[in-house]
């Protein structure tokens, strides 16, 4: 999402000389992060599945899981992107706020491993929900719960929607900004 945040503004010269769907940049750049992302989870994949064969019956769901964080992340490039070209501070604050937001993901610790009165924290963080589904599919072997993918499709739906129409909404007046 850093990538995407800075992508508009660092690919001003190309803007400037060619007519390109202004879409186009920060997707390319979500796109070819997620290009390393699903190598490095295919390598994981396939030392599980040296482990437990069982779990080749998950890769549709496992799948599914990717495609919906794949929809999630390109919503918030979207957004990210180009409210940049308005607010150049944008970047820089998510840079913190990502560093924050990884420690308040289950990545190095499990959700249990939570105390109760910060759980709500949990329940509120949309990369909870991925986390936990990609851990219950390649580690404990099993289906996520119907609550917890039913989570990742609204927020991946949610996210998608809203930075096209955000996207859509500017584009014509960051062509004027950049």
């Amino acid at each position: 999402m850093s990538e995407a945040t800075f992508s508009i503004l660092s690919k001003r010269p190309i803007l400037r000389q060619y007519n390109l769907p202004l879409e186009i940049i920060p997707m390319s750049v979500i796109l070819s992060n997620f290009l390393s992302f699903a190598i490095g989870l295919a390598i994981i994949y396939l030392c599980m599945l040296f482990l437990n064969f069982k779990i080749i019956l998950l890769l549709p769901i496992l799948i599914i899981v990717i495609i919906l964080h794949l929809f999630f992340t390109l919503g918030l490039g979207l957004i990210l992107s180009v409210l940049n070209i308005f607010y150049r501070d944008v970047g820089r604050i998510l840079e913190t706020l990502l560093m924050l937001w990884l420690w308040v993901t289950p990545v190095f610790y499990s959700p249990g491993m939570v105390p109760q009165k910060f759980r709500l924290i949990l329940n509120f963080n949309p990369m909870t929900y991925y986390v936990v589904s990609y851990r219950e599919i390649i580690f404990e072997n099993k289906l996520p719960a119907f609550l917890t993918f039913t989570v990742t499709f609204a927020w991946a739906l949610l996210s998608i929607i809203f930075g096209l129409l955000v996207f859509s909404r500017l584009e014509f007046r960051v062509l004027k900004r950049i």
